[in-house]
């Protein structure tokens, strides 16, 4: 297998940035995936604490994972960087151009933990011609109903001061344009095919049932999703073993966990 630390200048960030690429060890990937950070995170904290180099092995997956800081994966304009179209966009058209990555939908996965489970869901619907795939661990699902949580700073890193810097003056994340939900409904309002969603959380976690909502609110819409519950809390521990899982089951491959739960 091959770990790759490519750096070039982004047009979306206006500023040079450099991601990890993890190939499978024949260089043939039947899949890529961009796999995205949560807060206080970044590309080697993934790689240190993941079975990165294995799982493309297993899964034959090409691994993308960029560094972008706390931005929950949204765009702030050219002055602070549009990460939204970053990693909706330019890096896979970047890295296709350079590397031998597969090219059509259905092989093409973003994922992401925490708040890179927002960024996932959020950008995996907004490019849904680009992605067949959105994995979702422990995801950050902010939205108006949360934000009284926020206040009481139930969710950790989560706190509404940072959530402001973020999102500037829209506090209240249901009102505007980066939020998912907002995103998911004009898709299926223009006829668009959204990507299969897979979901997945901690039994323990405080994010529990903000997942569960989300999960509830797809099926609404008949969006196909599933759903997996497991024992575990927010942090690197079930992050690894879940998207194990995740990747199994969505390509079919044969890995480390003879198991996948059906969740609620």
């Amino acid at each position: 297998m091959a770990i790759i630390d490519y750096n070039f200048m982004s047009q979306s960030l206006m500023h040079p940035t450099t991601v990890k690429l993890v190939m499978p060890c024949n260089n043939k990937p039947e899949y890529v995936m961009i796999f995205l950070h949560g807060v206080l995170s970044d590309a080697n904290n993934c790689v240190s604490n993941m079975d990165v180099q294995g799982m493309a092995d297993r899964y034959k997956v090409a691994f993308i994972i960029p560094s972008c800081g706390n931005s929950f994966y949204i765009d702030h304009g050219v002055a602070f960087g549009n990460y939204g179209k970053f990693v909706g966009t330019e890096l896979l058209e970047r890295m296709r151009k350079q590397f031998s990555l597969p090219m059509d939908r259905e092989h093409t996965i973003i994922a992401g933990f925490s708040m890179g489970g927002y960024g996932a869901i959020r950008n995996g619907a907004k490019y849904c011609d680009t992605f067949g795939t959105v994995i979702g661990l422990s995801s950050a699902c902010l939205y108006e109903k949360s934000v009284n949580e926020l206040n009481k700073g139930k969710f950790g890193y989560y706190k509404l001061q940072m959530f402001d810097k973020v999102f500037k003056e829209k506090s209240v994340p249901g009102n505007f344009s980066e939020n998912y939900k907002y995103v998911i409904e004009e898709k299926l309002k223009k006829g668009k095919k959204l990507p299969f969603f897979y979901i997945s959380c901690g039994r323990e976690e405080e994010l529990r049932q903000i997942n569960t909502e989300f999960v509830n609110y797809l099926k609404e819409l008949h969006v196909k999703c599933y759903y997996n519950l497991s024992h575990g809390e927010h942090n690197w521990q079930l992050w690894s073993r879940e998207i194990d899982k995740a990747l199994m089951y969505v390509t079919g491959g044969e890995g480390e966990n003879s198991f996948v739960g059906k969740g609620v």
